[in-house]
């Protein structure tokens, strides 16, 4: 609920900026609180969204439990002040946009650790392609704060973005939807026979191509971003289109695919033994 609320305001707060350009009063009224946008989507709507549905989700897919919340709890706290600190600096001019980067700072290890809490009690010791690519999405977190402590705005904002942002939320969505579509298409012969299973309604080919676009494309963009060399621009293009469609290709075969009965080892006949006298 507070991510969607954060995400409420980063819409109204960019549509403000947008008519800022054009409409001076408005400009001279608001400014330009870049930093403040970038703030309340990244990380209010962004990165409390991950961690609130994260934590459920990784603790379901790796089967994973008995984890305490107070690191979300924390993050949240921490998120809040961050905004607040980037309030007091776009519109009252205090210099608290260090303090800003600092609790951001700290809210991006906590969820660093409350992923690694969660990795450390999982039953599952194998995790699928799509679950890996979650947790590999965090790895553009640390990225991101270095870039940031280097003073690469822009290249820390493309990590977070393509890189953090768009690999957790491609991960999450592949393990979500064959689930809700299970349950609209097969629910009811379920117990009856003739349902696939949940990683039967994949396509397994795809989530390779998948991570490795997406993956491959958030590091060639930042690197673009940083090095300002048009090569790194084309790699991150191509890369970041195909795994895109990879991602849609994969959805479509989840949500349309027709898939029989799941495969289940065959039952041994039992014979019943001879009596005797």
């Amino acid at each position: 609920m507070t991510a969607t609320v954060y995400l409420a305001l980063t819409v109204t707060l960019g549509f403000f900026l947008a008519a800022a350009l054009h409409v001076p009063p408005l400009a001279r009224a608001l400014g330009y609180p870049v930093q403040l946008h970038l703030t309340l989507g990244l990380f209010g709507a962004f990165l409390l969204g991950i961690a609130a549905a994260g934590r459920k989700l990784l603790a379901m897919f790796a089967l994973s439990k008995g984890t305490a919340a107070y690191r979300l709890r924390i993050l949240t706290v921490l998120v809040h002040g961050a905004v607040a600190a980037e309030l007091l600096h776009a519109f009252a001019g205090l210099p608290s946009h260090g303090a800003a980067l600092v609790l951001l700072a700290a809210a991006g290890g906590l969820q660093l650790w409350e992923e690694a809490a969660l990795l450390r009690v999982r039953l599952r010791r194998r995790l699928e392609l799509p679950v890996r690519r979650n947790l590999l999405a965090h790895a553009f977190l640390p990225v991101a704060g270095v870039l940031a402590a280097a003073g690469l705005q822009k290249a820390a904002g493309a990590a977070l973005l393509l890189g953090f942002v768009v690999l957790a939320t491609s991960g999450m969505q592949v393990k979500i939807a064959p689930f809700l579509s299970w349950q609209a298409r097969y629910a009811a012969r379920g117990a009856s026979g003739g349902a696939p299973l949940l990683r039967d309604m994949l396509l397994p080919g795809l989530e390779p191509l998948t991570t490795a676009g997406l993956a491959g494309g958030a590091a060639a963009a930042t690197m673009a971003t940083v090095t300002h060399a048009s090569g790194w621009a084309v790699a991150a293009v191509i890369l970041q289109v195909a795994g895109a469609w990879a991602q849609l290709a994969q959805t479509g075969a989840i949500l349309f695919g027709r898939r029989g009965a799941a495969s289940r080892p065959p039952t041994r006949e039992r014979v019943p033994r001879k009596e005797t006298a």
